[in-house]
């Protein structure tokens, strides 16, 4: 029996006691660690999408957006998680669009996780130090800042969540098997899947759970100290379920991304450049769990791996996989954490690729870290038995790593700010290494930095970055678009167009190319070419009101009102309320001499907005001609 067994069975409540001093503990460090992300805004990296430019989001739990979450349509290549777009809409009803209340809505989950890992693990082993150990490297390392601090990984939070009450109820199953405490881990288990597939890999991760510390299989001659007997067969059937689960999660995620074309091919990206990267990228985990430097939002993915990349990594790889199968018999925990580490990044590691894929991501490490953790939780203690003083110097090392562990995620975290500080802090962190290897990666990079830089109002800058993306990757057609724009807003309408152009022609289908080289080409005078691209604008979205606008103001000046009288009336109806509509639609009935039923647009547009002078003086003019 081991010192926690005893304790547990002569003093409980003291066990219980430090249990709650602990898990408080944990949570009040943990959100002095992230609290200053209440200040922090929306990033231009997947908020947009997730939160404030997604209409169905921003109008709050609608009968329609609920609907819509369960549909795959429009989600804008994003894969099924209905119940990641249940929380965010739950946080607009909760606090509108307020970025510091959504960022903390992140910083509850991670809190709330860590608690729950801390309890499952000392539920599961009884080694309370140990588990708050491995608690506070997953609160406290800065590797799991990406998780927390960008709102658009509420998947990952979310679904980390429910990781750990599967966890929960499973570890209550194995006490006592029953019908009932099953269904309780399947529930959890498909609330997991529904916030994000990442989950699909959690029955082998239970197996694990079984070999150690739950002890319920063995291994002829590797297992001692088994806590109780089970057939084998039987611990694998419960699996089953869970399998067919995951199953189906990979499936419904598959089918939700397969019809926006978004999966690169094995032409684009061979095979075997995707299995060196998933070497290279293992260790690199490793590394940053290690030494957190230079993290990143996006790590571009290489064009090649080096000869000594590779073999460096194979050694590495090889060998602590032989590490941990050789403390299989009296070292269990090595193995389990080792191949935690391993399977559960398998979903991510990059052998199936979906739209721009990065090397690898601190956001992926959120989970798998844990076994890591586990290894050194249960591994140092182990290293240094029998070492003089050996618990002072672990207490001194565990408190030591830990504050420094702080430190640095405080700091990682000012670079979540906002869009401007975390794209200049990508380019700080790959520039010396990745930048020259991926011209893709690092043109995205470059773009969301420039866009950034704009919505600041630092043009120039804007302008610079753009310059340089558009030289590493020229047929972009979002970089081509984007260099246009800001030309276009500083007055350089004959470079926008060259850019727009290029746009469209490298994406025909590319809706805000088509419009917005329609605008320019109005300024110079270019009127027919101009409608071309307000025609191929409107097939591409039929239903865009600026557009209908737009094309009726064009007629309009060609002395066609008759024809504008129908896009104008398309226009009102996406969105009756929008003044400049009803202003321009007056304008038009003016020319036609309609002047009565002009005067009314005229006053329902000042109604709208009483401030508007055009609508104002025109209606003055109608009045005039038609008293």
């Amino acid at each position: 029996m081991n010192m926690n067994s005893i304790l547990t069975h002569n003093n409980p409540r003291g066990i219980i006691r430090s249990e709650v001093w602990l898990c408080l503990l944990l949570i009040i460090v943990t959100l002095a660690a992230y609290w200053q992300v209440r200040h922090y805004d929306f990033t231009n990296f997947d908020d947009n999408l997730y939160v404030y430019h997604n209409s169905y989001i921003r109008s709050g739990m609608t009968q329609e957006s609920l609907v819509w979450s369960f549909t795959f349509q429009e989600k804008d290549k994003n894969y099924w998680h209905p119940l990641t777009w249940l929380s965010h809409m739950l946080d607009v009803e909760l606090y509108g669009l307020d970025p510091g209340r959504h960022h903390l809505t992140n910083v509850l989950f991670h809190t709330v996780n860590t608690v729950l890992l801390f309890l499952t693990l000392n539920w599961m082993t009884g080694a309370m130090w140990r588990c708050a150990v491995v608690a506070a490297l997953f609160g406290l390392h800065p590797l799991n800042v990406e998780s927390v601090a960008w709102i658009a990984e509420r998947k990952n939070v979310l679904s980390t969540f429910f990781w750990m009450l599967t966890l929960l109820a499973y570890t209550h199953y194995t006490r006592r098997t029953g019908f009932w405490r099953y269904v309780a881990v399947c529930f959890a288990f498909v609330l997991g899947l529904l916030a994000k597939p990442m989950l699909v890999t959690l029955p082998f991760v239970l197996m694990l759970l079984d070999y150690w510390p739950l002890r319920r299989w063995w291994i002829a001659g590797l297992n001692s100290n088994i806590r109780h007997e089970s057939n084998t067969r039987q611990i694998i059937f419960e699996k089953v379920p869970l399998l067919l689960l995951s199953t189906l999660s990979v499936y419904i995620s598959s089918k939700s991304v397969q019809g926006e074309g978004d999966v690169i091919s094995l032409q684009l990206v061979p095979m075997l450049l995707r299995i060196e990267n998933a070497l290279v990228s293992y260790v690199k985990y490793v590394g940053k769990m290690i030494w957190p430097q230079d993290l990143s939002v996006f790590y571009p993915f290489p064009d090649m791996i080096s000869a000594g990349q590779l073999m460096g990594a194979v050694a590495v790889m090889v060998s602590l996989s032989a590490l941990a199968i050789w403390g299989l018999k009296g070292r269990p925990y090595l193995a389990v954490g080792w191949f935690w580490f391993l399977g559960t990044l398998v979903p991510v590691i990059g052998f199936v690729q979906v739209g721009l894929w990065p090397q690898m991501a601190d956001r992926w490490a959120y989970v798998p870290l844990i076994g890591l953790f586990v290894m050194i939780a249960w591994g140092l203690p182990e290293l240094i038995r029998g070492w003089h003083h050996e618990h002072k110097i672990l207490a001194i090392t565990a408190a030591t790593v830990l504050l420094l562990l702080s430190i640095t995620t405080r700091m990682h975290l000012i670079h979540w700010t906002d869009s401007t500080t975390l794209f200049k802090q990508a380019v700080k962190a790959v520039g010396g290494s990745a930048m020259p290897q991926n011209k893709l990666g690092n043109a995205f990079i470059l773009n969301n930095l420039a866009l950034a830089l704009m919505n600041d109002g630092r043009t120039d800058e804007a302008l610079n970055n753009l310059k340089t993306a558009v030289n590493l990757l020229p047929d972009s057609p979002r970089v081509n678009f984007n260099l246009g724009y800001i030309l276009q807003q500083q007055g350089k309408t004959a470079d926008a167009i060259r850019y727009f152009r290029q746009a469209a022609e490298l994406n025909p289908k590319y809706f805000l190319a088509h419009y917005h080289l329609a605008t320019a080409l109005m300024i110079i005078g270019k009127t027919d070419e101009a409608i071309s691209h307000y025609h191929l604008a409107l097939d591409l979205s039929p239903d865009n009101k600026d557009v209908l606008n737009d094309l009726a103001n064009v007629m309009v000046g060609q002395g066609r009102s008759v024809e504008a009288l129908s896009y104008y009336s398309k226009a009102l109806g996406l969105e009756p309320n929008d003044p400049a509509i009803h202003n321009n639609l007056g304008v038009a009935l003016i020319r036609m001499g309609r002047f009565e039923k002009a005067a009314d647009h005229f006053r329902k547009a000042l109604q709208l907005n009483p401030d508007y002078v055009d609508a104002s003086e025109n209606l003055k003019k109608a009045l005039k001609l038609h008293p």
